[in-house]
């Protein structure tokens, strides 16, 4: 017995002076594999293919790391009249033409008057992807290109598929590609404040001739905005955007402020032609959506709201970064302005560190430009100045005696080298974690040094007894910035403190998550479970909404609380609910745990319950058993005097 096996060999691409032209045939649904290898040091490759005729050609490119990607239509044009946007139409699968633009489904996006059928709550670069199967009709030539921005280094896969063509369709496939190799390939270097230092670097030139070219010193940059808003039913908030030529990336986030889940939200990007390149829809937060190489141009962050049940509007908050290039004043360059292709040159960069520098490490890099293309050389600098030293003490301490620990300090070591011009201002950063590595708190403390000394933080020991879940405790990601954000120094060690977390004070009272629906038929009743450490007087309040978040009732009562677990119920009045007449689940928001009016804990959305029908509150009132307890075995009581319904419910506690 005998199976024949076919197997199509891809043919590689060899470039000569940086291009290769290869010609072909295919007839019904043929393909030809064709691959190019890429190096460090490549900017972009363009791979172009033309045919002559109706039937329908495609061309699709797999990267090394198997991401496919898919031509746009070129109307038969030269390579240098195309301009497509960097990755615009990436597909997860070289056979679904159709499928490559989700955002086909918000073609009305700029208008935004319903995207109710979006058919993906998430939708990129879509804008950008024409009908690649459908070319340009009435042209003798039709044709596909495909631009690859900073192509990973590796063997990309580049494919012509023929879709159900009648006859054989002979096809040329151009493929140009820019890539400049740079010996060494990145400079890093220790220095002072006030130093200079000189590096030279071999460039050879593997791909077409570059002209005009440019050498600078850039330093990456980010900046971030946020902004509050409001958006009703079916209508539109928009926020304008710049991007310049250094605009390397931006990103937009949307953090509703609807805990309950209810309002459906579009976030749109949408680029200076007014049309979306990417949108998110759903209820909650969304994003973030980014965009990298963003065209220059005012970009538009739209919010719409596609299903807002309140009359008032959704509010939110959209948080947009910004990622850039700014000029590296240090380096000063001097290179050829062009290069043939196969040519080689000397690249001399000279850095200057400022007497001034204050940031330990610097990053950047040297930028080579010719016409829009770019290539880099990575540099870093470490500036001997001032520097993190650790855990320099650790004290805890216990005000009543009982064991146990009320605060826990610590000091962190600063050195300031003496021929270093420091800033008067200073912010540390870091986090204390428990054994685990979950998060106990954020630490942040801003303060002034002008000399070597040691910078102390205080933590609750009530903050360290609740979240941490076992010891030692560490401090991890500890960095010193200045005042306005730039980075310092880091703290590359470990930092272990020999404590447990049952070593410090629990709070007074807290929150054990633990909720119940025990409603009856004139109140809606939520038990709230608490554990009580010192008994006392305590005061709960929270507020329930239903589905559309209307506002149902607030509740604030005061109880004296003995030690040991116990479950309040705190009773709301059923009548908005019942004049409302909508079944709906209701929401508890804002839960208040407080003594002596201090706060001790806060849930914003700590609990709902399933749907509730308001004309079950149209029967008797249904009491519940003084002898009750709930499912864990806690005691009972119930809040919420103006209801004439408080009483006592648990023998060791009383309500006033």
């Amino acid at each position: 017995m005998e199976i024949p096996i076919s197997v199509d060999v891809a043919e590689p691409l060899l470039l000569s002076n940086g291009t290769a032209n290869m010609t072909g045939a295919l007839s019904g649904n043929g393909w030809d594999y064709y691959y190019l290898e890429t190096e460090a040091g490549s900017a972009e490759f363009q791979a172009k293919l033309n045919w002559l005729g109706e039937a329908n050609l495609d061309l699709f490119l797999l990267s090394p790391t198997s991401e496919y990607y898919v031509g746009a239509a070129s109307n038969g044009s030269s390579l240098s009249d195309i301009s497509i946007h960097s990755n615009a139409s990436k597909s997860s699968n070289p056979t679904d033409i159709s499928n490559a633009s989700m955002l086909s489904d918000v073609s009305s996006a700029s208008n935004l008057s319903d995207v109710s059928n979006t058919s993906s709550h998430s939708a990129s670069n879509a804008s950008n992807t024409s009908n690649v199967s459908d070319g340009s009709r009435g042209f003798p030539w039709r044709g596909e290109i495909g631009l690859i921005k900073s192509p990973p280094s590796g063997r990309w896969l580049i494919a012509v598929h023929s879709e159900n063509a009648t006859e054989e369709v002979g096809y040329r496939l151009e493929l140009e590609q820019f890539q400049l190799a740079a010996e060494p390939q990145r400079w890093n270097l220790d220095a002072a404040a006030g130093s200079a230092a000189q590096a030279q670097f071999a460039l050879h030139n593997r791909g077409k001739a570059l002209e005009n070219i440019s050498y600078s010193g850039v330093i990456d940059s980010s900046t971030s905005e946020e902004k509050e808003g409001t958006v009703q039913h079916k209508k539109t908030w928009e926020w304008a955007v710049n991007a310049s030529n250094s605009t390397n990336k931006l990103s937009a986030t949307l953090f509703s402020d609807d805990k309950t889940n209810s309002s459906e939200l579009a976030l749109v990007l949408e680029n200076p032609q007014g049309k979306p390149y990417d949108a998110l829809l759903g209820t909650g937060d969304l994003g973030p959506l980014e965009v990298s190489s963003p065209e220059s141009g005012t970009w538009k962050v739209k919010v719409f709201g596609n299903d807002v049940r309140d009359d008032a509007g959704q509010s939110f908050r959209v948080l947009l970064k910004s990622y850039g290039q700014n000029p590296w004043s240090w380096i000063e360059t001097r290179g050829p302005a062009r290069l043939e292709s196969n040519e080689s040159a000397t690249l001399d960069a000279n850095l200057s560190i400022p007497d001034t520098a204050a940031q330990a490490r610097q990053d950047g890099y040297i930028k080579i430009s010719s016409e829009n293309r770019r290539f880099e050389i990575p540099v870093s600098v470490t500036v001997s100045g001032t520097t993190l030293e650790g855990l320099s003490r650790e004290d805890v301490n216990d005000s009543d005696g009982d064991g146990l620990y009320d605060r826990l300090t610590l000091g962190f070591g600063i050195n300031i080298s003496g021929d270093a011009s420091a800033p008067a201002q200073y912010r540390l950063r870091g986090t204390l974690a428990d054994c685990n590595g979950s998060r106990i708190e954020s630490l942040e403390k801003s303060f002034s040094l002008n000399r070597s000394g040691i910078v102390y933080l205080n933590l609750s020991g009530n903050d360290i007894w609740r979240a941490g879940q076992c010891g030692p405790l560490a401090i991890e990601n500890l960095i010193l910035y200045d005042l306005a954000g730039t980075y310092i120094d880091r703290f590359e060690g470990n930092i272990s403190i020999d404590r447990e977390p049952k070593q410090f004070q629990p709070p007074d009272a807290y929150l054990t998550g633990e909720y119940l629906n025990r409603t009856d038929g004139e109140f809606i009743i939520i038990g709230v479970n608490l554990t009580v450490v010192k008994p006392g007087r305590y005061e709960l309040k929270g507020t329930i909404v239903n589905d559309y978040k209307e506002e149902l009732d607030s509740e604030s009562e005061e109880v004296e609380l003995s030690a040991g677990n116990v479950t309040v119920e705190l009773g709301f009045d059923s009548e908005e609910f019942v004049r409302i007449d909508e079944v709906s689940r209701i929401h508890l928001l804002d839960l208040v745990l407080s003594r002596g009016g201090a706060e001790l804990e806060r849930e914003e959305y700590p609990y709902v319950t399933d749907e509730m029908d308001p004309k079950a509150f149209s029967q008797p009132s249904i009491r519940i058993d003084p002898d009750a307890v709930s499912p864990s075995g806690r005691p009972v009581m119930r809040l919420g005097g103006s209801r004439g319904v408080a009483r006592v419910e648990n023998e060791t506690a009383a309500i006033s």
